[in-house]
């Protein structure tokens, strides 16, 4: 008998773009790192990735993080936060 393994994608509502209460849902891999996830949404949003934080269950989404390691599930809410620094201020010495 065959087992069903869970898609290696799934559909997930961010939340917290261009300061708003709507969402937008955005495809990730279960799988993959979560700094895939985090630099294609920036450049599909036109955003700096530096200047952004993305947190899930109030914490930081690290880039190590996968969907799988931190129980992300279909559906769920990944918050956008502005960090409000500039991408430069991170490099300056």
């Amino acid at each position: 008998m065959l087992q069903s393994r869970p898609s290696e994608s799934m559909w997930v509502h961010i939340k917290g773009l261009r300061g708003g209460e709507r969402s937008v849902q955005f495809q990730i891999d279960r799988q993959l790192p979560l700094s895939v996830f985090k630099t294609r949404f920036c450049k599909e949003h036109a955003l700096q990735r530096c200047e952004w934080r993305f947190a899930f269950d109030g914490y930081t989404i690290e880039d190590e993080d996968t969907a799988e390691r931190r129980e992300i599930e279909e559906g769920d809410q990944i918050d956008l936060h502005w960090t409000r620094l500039p991408c430069y201020h991170r490099w300056r010495r």
